[in-house]
């Protein structure tokens, strides 16, 4: 349901952490804990919206159902 979910495990963790490192410095340009949750809920929003697009509702449901479970 997600192309990403075939990279093999190494692959995948190297580009994961290339592309987190824009997001770390956004973070640390946050002044306040009030804009790092804003942060934080534009960045769900966002994550949904991509998920959706790139791999369904069904597969973002699949996806964000997951990440729910995990948060356990």
């Amino acid at each position: 349901y997600c192309r990403f979910l075939l990279m093999n495990r190494e692959e995948m963790l190297i580009r994961m952490y290339e592309l987190h490192a824009p997001i770390d410095q956004q973070i640390m340009m946050c002044d306040s804990r009030e804009e790092v949750l804003m942060l934080a809920s534009l960045m769900m929003t966002t994550a949904r919206d991509i998920f959706k697009s790139q791999c369904g509702v069904e597969g973002a449901k699949i996806v964000i159902g997951e990440m729910l479970e995990a948060m356990k």
